[in-house]
């Protein structure tokens, strides 16, 4: 997954239908869910919930998700 497909993934949660529901995408490696993500409207954040390290990280920027996201992914 690039840069590029992780900004579109991260723009479609922020807009009708997803924004009015609940909607996590999960990240997996070899089967095996890593990192969910999601989008809060009422916080207006970005929340990765590293699945590994059982950390929740909170973004306000969707490029600061997107290049937290990425470097998660492509490490």
């Amino acid at each position: 997954m690039n840069l590029s497909t992780i900004n579109r993934l991260l723009q479609e949660l922020q807009k009708t239908p997803f924004i009015e529901s609940n909607v996590s995408h999960r990240i997996t490696n070899d089967s095996e869910q890593v990192v969910s993500l999601t989008y809060c409207s009422e916080m207006e954040r970005f929340k990765l919930h590293d699945i590994q390290e059982n950390k929740i990280h909170q973004f306000a920027d969707l490029e600061d998700t997107a290049a937290y996201l990425n470097r998660f992914i492509n490490q």
